[in-house]
């Protein structure tokens, strides 16, 4: 469900070109580019290492379910995190 408050803070990351989509076995994503905008629950996962909380954390509810409905196994999940961290110029610290 896209609140107010939400969908307000969308336009302004898209306004601001941090916004960043991308697609993965025929899915579609899009997610915010700059980590300055993520809660710090999201950066303290990520210095942790906590590859699947930081994943969720990026994709929101909604995105995560629709990652979650393929099916994925720990390969597809490495490979699609592999994919996103590229895309915002991450290292998934291999």
């Amino acid at each position: 469900m896209t609140t107010k408050k939400n969908a307000s803070a969308a336009l302004e990351a898209e306004a601001n070109g941090t916004i960043r989509e991308f697609e993965y076995k025929g899915q579609k994503y899009t997610v915010e580019s700059d980590s300055q905008n993520w809660s710090v629950e999201t950066m303290l996962a990520y210095e942790d290492g906590k590859a699947v909380s930081v994943v969720r954390a990026i994709l929101g509810p909604e995105q995560w379910a629709q990652f979650m409905a393929t099916k994925p196994n720990n390969r597809d999940f490495n490979n699609f995190t592999e994919d996103l961290f590229e895309q915002l110029g991450l290292s998934t610290g291999e």
